[in-house]
């Protein structure tokens, strides 16, 4: 969510309190929202200081901090706000919660942790609690990376990245990154059993996430089966470069295309020998070796894909180029992955030459690989 969005949610959102403010009505906080949407903090700062002689010193300490553009006038806000009000106010435990973003941005870990801390502490059911427990995980997990030794932070951020996950198992934004969290704490603690846990909450976060989430996930999840399958990870890889290929993500590996290229050159010319899939429907690459006499051993993937649709889609583009493709079914967990596969080869130099020949024109990256005896 950018920042004048997230803006605009911060202030439509109804505090939880009880006790609410002298003078806020819902007027003023929709006009200020409609403002910061637009991107017109100033005339939304304007209104919260023309308000301000009516409003207690906490709401207008945290009306700007929230709107103020230097972050030192931020910082100074909020803690007026929470100086100015008790504990149990609406008003305080978003002043609270804000700092403790505040402090994470500046990089500020070992700050913002108490303040996520006390809100929680104080606020079990504040509207914040959620983001709040993912930003505590998120502090630790940074505070890690930044002295290795100290381990005490892995398991202070899953306590609190778990009781997200055992509030009722929410299904706000929240969730799937705290699942993402979780896995990246577990796979840093790398204890037994921790990678298998680690692959679990992402195939639950993918099935939750947003799709921008999706590539980080996918490729978080490609780290961490490095560690117990390697073909597994692979897998993941994959259906980073295919499904996702504008990605970040898919920018931070090497196109299958470009390997084969680059495994090829200074190669001697041979005669290709290509034996086509018996069916372009799903079919196991186990009986297609099975139905040809060749020495039959690589084959030519394509594409894999977490949604079935996707790789059916791609079969039917090829079907359309008279090139035919058979999909197998990989389950990875909770999850499956969907392998597009052309051609049965003698050996591993003839697959590459074919697909430089038949895919690279048409700009189809192609992996290489064994066929499973």
């Amino acid at each position: 969510m950018t920042g004048f969005f997230l803006i605009a949610a911060i202030l439509t959102a109804s505090p939880t309190s009880s006790t609410p403010p002298k003078v806020a009505p819902d007027t003023l906080r929709q006009q200020v929202a409609s403002l910061s949407a637009k991107g017109d903090l100033d005339s939304a700062l304007a209104l919260v200081e023309k308000a301000a002689p009516a409003l207690p010193a906490s709401w207008a300490g945290l009306y700007r901090g929230k709107l103020v553009l230097r972050g030192a006038d931020a910082h100074k806000s909020f803690d007026s706000a929470i100086a100015d009000s008790l504990h149990g106010d609406a008003s305080r435990g978003e002043a609270v919660f804000r700092l403790g973003q505040w402090h994470y941005a500046a990089g500020e870990y070992r700050l913002a942790i108490p303040r996520f801390r006390e809100y929680l502490l104080h606020y079990p059911r504040g509207p914040w609690r959620n983001p709040a427990a993912y930003w505590m995980g998120y502090s630790c997990l940074q505070l890690v990376r930044q002295y290795p030794a100290k381990k005490v932070y892995l398991d202070t951020g899953l306590h609190y990245v778990e009781g997200l996950e055992s509030r009722g198992r929410p299904k706000g934004y929240y969730l799937p990154l705290a699942l993402a969290i979780k896995a990246r704490l577990m796979i840093a603690r790398g204890n037994n059993g921790d990678t298998a846990a680690a692959l679990k909450a992402l195939d639950e976060a993918r099935r939750r996430a947003p799709d921008e989430e999706v590539p980080a996930n996918l490729l978080l999840s490609a780290q961490a089966a490095k560690r117990v399958n390697p073909d597994t990870a692979m897998l993941w890889e994959d259906s980073v470069m295919w499904e996702y290929p504008t990605s970040m993500e898919a920018s931070l590996l090497v196109t299958p295309a470009a390997s084969s290229v680059a495994s090829t050159q200074g190669a001697t010319t041979s005669t290709t020998s290509t034996t086509p899939a018996p069916s372009p429907s799903t079919s196991s690459a186990k009986s297609a070796v099975s139905k040809t006499k060749a020495p039959s051993r690589y084959t030519l993937q394509l594409g894999s894909f977490t949604l079935g649709r996707n790789a059916e889609e791609m079969r039917k583009k090829l079907a359309a180029k008279k090139i035919r493709v058979w999909i197998e079914q990989n389950a990875q967990g909770a999850s499956r992955a969907y392998r597009v596969f052309h051609g049965i080869f003698a050996d591993s130099l003839s697959a590459r030459k074919e697909g430089l020949r038949l895919f690279k024109p048409m700009s189809y990256p192609f992996r290489v690989v064994p066929l499973s005896p």
